[in-house]
């Protein structure tokens, strides 16, 4: 069950990941609501609108570079199966996939537990390939008053065809990280994230180019009152 999960999600990932590169026009949303008790909620959004009239050309083709183009219903079936294993996992609920193929928009959500849960989650979907293996990091950490926002960087030199050009495969995108909670925010250790006016929330944003050169980075420690 486990091989046959990561299988979907590689292959999610690969037709995503060769999608992008060719339009290099996206944004993604990562948000955390943090509860006082330590449970929340946690949303992913990818935005491919700006890109819709070049993914909808992908789309009609066969193949991108040797890669075979999933046609809709293969890719929500995927979608699926990625609901239905983060649904079985312990200390995560009520995942929810929303798919807007009009404007491809694609959006997860799930309650959890504690932050622990999630990144059991996501530890439990690569672990079963080497490569992705090698990739993972814990990316949250929540006890008492302080949240962390793990980032490393990652070397992705090994991947074919990674020696594109940056500017060109990621002229136009942008990571925006928004974590909300129940309590003030007292201090934190990155200044590039803003702290809203009612000191609840703090919110990062980059361009996934200034990430992947090291200009920027999503580490931060949060200090809660």
């Amino acid at each position: 069950m486990m091989k046959s999960i990561w299988k979907n999600i590689k292959y999610l990932l690969i037709f995503f990941g060769l999608s992008l590169s060719l339009s290099g026009c996206f944004d993604f949303v990562e948000e955390i609501q943090l509860n006082n008790d330590g449970s929340g909620l946690l949303k992913y959004k990818l935005n491919l609108s700006k890109s819709k009239t070049k993914l909808s050309s992908i789309m009609l083709m066969d193949s991108i570079r040797g890669f075979a183009v999933p046609d809709q219903d293969e890719i929500h079936e995927k979608l699926v199966d990625l609901k239905l294993h983060l649904q079985d996992q312990e200390g995560l609920s009520d995942v929810v996939v929303k798919e807007n193929w009009g404007e491809y928009i694609f959006e997860v959500s799930l309650h959890f537990d504690n932050i622990e849960s999630v990144n059991h989650g996501f530890e439990s979907v690569m672990s079963k390939d080497q490569f992705a293996k090698g990739l993972f990091f814990t990316p949250f950490e929540s006890s008492g008053d302080r949240f962390v926002r793990n980032y490393v960087h990652q070397d992705y030199s090994s991947i074919q065809g990674w020696d594109r050009n940056f500017t060109e495969v990621f002229s136009d995108s942008k990571f925006t990280a928004v974590y909300k909670f129940g309590r003030l925010v007292d201090s934190q250790t990155n200044p590039k994230y803003l702290i809203s006016k009612n000191r609840k929330a703090v919110m990062f944003k980059s361009s996934f180019l200034d990430l992947i050169k090291k200009e920027a980075t999503l580490q931060n420690s949060i200090v809660l009152q």
